[in-house]
């Protein structure tokens, strides 16, 4: 049993530029000292990190070494590297950026954005774009990611053009921004904050309600009634908005559309906890609208979004929100929106994230949510579905996720997807109804939490489903899954291991349905209240670093380290071992055709499988350097199909059988040169290998050779390739196998046949093999294995 599988996970904090559109991008040695900071983030970030992909924030790296735009009739615009102009409509313009040298595998997209809107994307280091024919403002952005072998974002670079047709007015410190806002014609345009610190006070008010109150607050900058305006500064070090008054909220943004706030620091310049109102409050109606490049801290919520508004589209990304008295995000009536790459952290008492209520079809993607008084993320408490966490990680929480909430309207429930848990008071918290669609967690880490790794709470009495698939769920100071609902809890394809409680635990009114999971080595025992299901395992699971939080499974085909494909000396149990019916398609080749169980399956870090399947019906070859051929697999699988194999070798061929039943197996075998033979083993299977009975193989007949079974195990050695063979126990028990006759499954017959071959030359040998496993009507599956 585990006591201890991890350590602490190591987190990754983003480490910022400042846009500075007159200063050059990157030095000589600056670009030197870059490429190393990242190859030191891939060694040291990732080798250690488990993850199913990459999950929480994508660190900053400095990837664009500069950038310029060219075209049109551009005003306001003082060079080539100008990130805020006005221009004509109908204007054809040209953005390019040039990358840094020092790096591979970067990958460069653009979009054009009205607001949250996306209008258009591209790709490539250029990119060219008429200006629409309106009065309006636009983003231009080229996004630049450092990708690792499997695809993993590794590093992350932006640039961004605001663009208008209507109006740029620039602000410095000390002048008034809601001047500024108030001078731009009815149709919007670009507030620039020049470099410095801008102090607001209060200068009008807005609404600020929650569900059982409402009142007035002060506010310094209000966009009321407007849209396509942009406030952007230079940078979250450079630009500075702040406020000495904890009464007064710095930007209200009220009953808008295509309202940006982007690149500068928005600060409570006062006690740390002290903040009484929120740094950004959004209220109303207020739809395509984006909060990006920023930094907010000290207020009693970073942003609020009123309860019962209407908030449509809304985009909040490459952010840091810090220190809130209250929820750090706290949410509400926000539909179709996306957050995105955000650090948060540091609520005195709520939650980090929180949706609170009529919310729906958002997606939270590459965010970390840590340190918080109460919990990492929340999605619930009323009318809240289809809601999605992507790839983002809680630690330092209460509950590092809580899904909680009065019954959802019909329709999807709300997902999480490839996250990370760990170091909570528990990992994930379940309480309230779901409805039939219910929560559903999948390729998921959860681990080293004090409580149970995925809880619940009865509160009220409702019925519900929740899925549990592809997920690890380990050394928990509770139970793997604890279930005290009325809900139906089905767990899929999952690893629960080494949790001080029971792995799982059904102690309320529902039920826990186990399927194809490796559920091993929990204090208590593995199941309570429920039962081992179909295709349940309970076996150690061969995590690659356990200790310091790297879940990946060995394997001697390949497992990903992080940063490459390294072969062990052994291979994981969990490897091909889950739902045949379950999707692998995202597992790199070779993936033996069948989902890897834990938070890897079906991912691109999946570990490689040592085998891979042969269709039948389908011929192969084998090849003395290992190698073979793989053709396309046919659309359908029957029994009785065949497959014919070639030993294009010239030594010794080793066959294992693995006798599950006593069914006959044939199959045709073939060989390139005459000197071609088999050493055959047979193993403990419905064909019974009883250790010190006599075992006699007959070739056309004629016994060939008998042998005594020891080690639960005969071996038969030197037999030539080309004719048709039964093995015979004791007793007239026949296991028959005529290598040249095509294949044929019976019953529920599975056989599994290794075979092995030896090449030497000069002193060096090598060996390689496969597996063929025979399913009747599904395939056979092959391994290659080379031993230098």
């Amino acid at each position: 049993m585990y006591q201890h599988l991890v350590n602490r996970r190591r987190g990754v904090k983003m480490d910022r530029k400042v846009e500075n559109k007159k200063t050059s991008r990157m030095t000589n040695t600056s670009v030197f000292i870059a490429y190393l900071i990242v190859v030191l983030i891939l060694i040291i970030g990732l080798s250690g990190v488990a993850r199913a992909f990459h999950v929480g924030v994508i660190p900053h790296a400095d990837l664009i070494q500069s950038y310029t735009s060219s075209g049109g009739t551009p005003e306001y615009k003082d060079s080539n590297t100008d990130l805020v102009y006005k221009v004509q409509q109908g204007d054809m313009l040209t953005f390019s950026i040039t990358l840094n040298p020092g790096y591979t595998n970067l990958e460069c997209e653009w979009t054009v954005r009205k607001g949250s809107a996306v209008l258009t994307s591209a790709t490539g280091t250029s990119f060219s774009w008429t200006v629409p024919s309106e009065n309006s403002t636009w983003e231009i952005e080229a996004e630049v990611f450092l990708r690792d072998a499997v695809g993993n974002p590794v590093g992350k670079d932006a640039v961004s053009w605001s663009i208008t047709t209507v109006d740029v007015v620039t602000v410095n410190p000390g002048e008034s921004i809601q001047d500024a806002i108030d001078s731009i014609c009815p149709e919007g345009g670009v507030v620039e904050l020049a470099a410095g610190i801008h102090n607001v006070s209060a200068r009008t008010t807005m609404p600020f309600s929650r569900p059982s109150w409402s009142t007035i607050i002060d506010v310094g900058v209000l966009v009321i009634g407007r849209g396509n305006i942009t406030i952007k500064g230079h940078g979250i070090d450079a630009t500075i908005v702040q406020t000495d008054d904890p009464s007064t909220t710095i930007f209200g943004i009220m009953n808008c559309t295509n309202v940006n706030i982007q690149n500068m620091k928005i600060y409570g310049n006062f006690d740390r906890y002290n903040g009484k109102v929120p740094g950004i409050n959004i209220h109303g109606i207020v739809n395509d609208s984006a909060f990006s490049d920023l930094y907010v801290e000290n207020f009693k919520y970073c942003i609020y979004s009123q309860y019962n508004g209407d908030f449509d589209n809304i985009t909040i990304k490459d952010s840091t929100f810090a220190y809130a008295r209250g929820g750090v995000l706290w949410l509400s009536g926000m539909d179709n929106s996306l957050i995105e790459n955000c650090d948060i952290s540091g609520s005195a008492s709520w939650f980090g994230l929180d949706f609170n209520t009529n919310c729906h079809n958002n997606v939270v993607r590459n965010c970390t949510s840590r340190h918080n008084g109460n919990n990492g993320f929340r999605i619930g408490y009323s009318k809240t579905n289809n809601n999605t966490l992507e790839n983002c990680i809680a630690y330092n929480n209460v509950y590092g996720y809580l899904f909680q909430g009065s019954p959802i309207p019909p329709g999807p429930g709300n997902f999480m997807k490839g996250c990370v848990a760990y170091n909570n008071i528990e990992g994930v918290h379940i309480s309230d109804a779901y409805a039939d669609q219910g929560l559903h967690i999948s390729n998921c880490l959860i681990y080293n939490n004090t409580g149970h790794g995925i809880g619940s709470e009865l509160w009220h009495n409702k019925n519900g489903n929740i899925w549990i698939t592809e997920t690890t769920i380990v050394n928990n100071g509770g139970d793997g899954i604890y279930n005290e609902l009325l809900y139906n809890f089905y767990v899929k394809n999952c690893i629960i291991a080494g949790n001080v409680g029971y792995g799982l635990k059904n102690a309320g009114g529902g039920s826990i349905t186990s399927s194809y999971n490796d559920v091993w080595g929990n204090a208590l025992g593995n199941y309570n209240n429920t039962t081992s299901g179909t295709g349940d395992i309970s076996e150690d699971p061969l995590f690659a670093d356990p200790d310091n939080g790297d879940f990946h499974l060995k394997s001697q085909a390949g497992r990903w380290n992080g940063t490459d494909w390294v072969n062990d000396n052994e291979t994981s149990p969990c490897i091909d071992a889950g739902d045949p019916n379950s999707s692998y398609s995202n597992e790199i080749y070779p993936h033996g055709q069948r989902i890897n169980i834990g938070a890897y399956g079906n991912t691109s870090e999946a570990s490689k499988s040592p085998y891979h399947k042969i269709y039948l019906s389908v011929p192969m070859t084998i090849y003395s350097n290992g190698e073979y051929s793989y053709p396309e697999p046919p659309i359908t699988y029957k029994d009785n199909q065949t497959v014919n194999i070639t030993f294009n070798v010239s030594d010794t061929t080793n066959l294992t059988i693995n006798s599950y039943t006593s069914s006959q197996i044939s199959f045709t075998a073939t060989n390139t040169t005459t000197d071609q033979k088999m050493n055959i083993t047979v193993y403990n299977g419905t064909f019974i290998v009883v250790n010190g009975k006599k075992y006699e193989i007959k070739k056309d007949g004629i016994v060939q050779q008998t042998k005594t079974a020891s080690y639960n195990k005969v071996v038969f050695t030197d037999i030539p390739v080309g004719s048709d063979y039964v093995i015979t126990e004791s007793g007239g028990k026949q296991h028959k196998l005529p290598v040249a006759r095509p294949v044929v499954v019976t019953g529920i017959a599975i056989l599994i046949v290794v075979a092995y071959w030896r090449y030497r030359r000069r002193r060096r040998r090598m060996r390689s093999g496969g597996l063929i496993v025979l399913v009747p009507g599904v395939a056979i599956e092959w391994s290659s294995f080379i031993y230098m």
